[in-house]
């Protein structure tokens, strides 16, 4: 008899997401992934990332946008920078391309760059490293989707409507990095705010573990993990000012 993942994938492509996000928990579930800890936040609906980039556009007068990843342009068409591009594969944004085909062409140097693309580790990974030799001195990074309240919502593969990925694998093997300083805003699923300049809070964990790592170890110490912030708080260390 085939195996429940085998049977999710043999219908891939057949049916709709919303038909196949029941069979991929089902999956999901049949291969022990699941857990039913979770992190006690309701997200609100304001602030939101629009009022959080477009404070550090307007605090830091920055003059230049990258939005990675822009759907229907529910995020880019609201920011305040003079100079906006936008790049997604499919629809929204300015330029028609993935990220890689982008950065491997692109030649400009951004204020902001936020990153809402692909929500699988691995790309993060790629974009954030892509982002950061894009910036002006002043610049910095912004990542979505960085603190997922439920397991489902982390799964690789999307299994519900609200899907954050494990781009919070990212961000935490990001904290080991020591030229780069990193912070997650508590706020819209998590912002993680990227700095490029020491780590005034390396994270002490081998970032080879980080892929395996489970989701209840975040639900335990994610303000440790992802070094968690305020909305004021990660506006001032977006500008420099450090981070508790």
């Amino acid at each position: 008899m085939p195996r429940m993942p085998d049977i999710v994938y043999r219908l891939e492509g057949r049916l709709s997401p919303f038909d196949l996000y029941p069979l991929r928990r089902l999956a999901a579930k049949w291969a022990g992934e699941y857990t039913p800890a979770r992190i006690a936040i309701d997200w609100p609906e304001r602030p939101n990332r629009v009022d959080f980039l477009n404070r550090l556009v307007a605090d830091g007068n920055l003059r230049s946008y990258l939005e990675i990843g822009c759907f229907q342009d529910e995020c880019f068409s609201r920011i305040e920078a003079p100079r906006k591009v936008g790049v997604d594969p499919a629809r929204g944004g300015t330029i028609r391309a993935t990220s890689r085909h982008f950065f491997a062409t692109n030649a400009d140097r951004f204020d902001l760059v936020f990153i809402d693309g692909l929500h699988l580790r691995e790309q993060v990974l790629e974009d954030v490293r892509h982002a950061l030799a894009t910036l002006t001195p002043r610049g910095v990074v912004v990542l979505h989707d960085c603190l997922p309240v439920t397991c489902v919502a982390q799964y690789r593969r999307q299994s519900q409507k609200t899907w954050n990925g494990d781009v919070w694998k990212a961000l935490v093997e990001i904290r080991t990095w020591p030229h780069v300083d990193a912070a997650t805003c508590l706020l819209d699923h998590g912002l993680g705010i990227l700095v490029p300049r020491e780590n005034t809070h390396r994270l002490d964990l081998d970032p080879a573990g980080v892929a395996a790592m489970p989701y209840e170890r975040l639900v335990a110490v994610y303000p440790r993990l992802l070094r968690t912030v305020s909305v004021d708080e990660g506006v001032r260390f977006a500008r420099g000012a450090g981070a508790r």
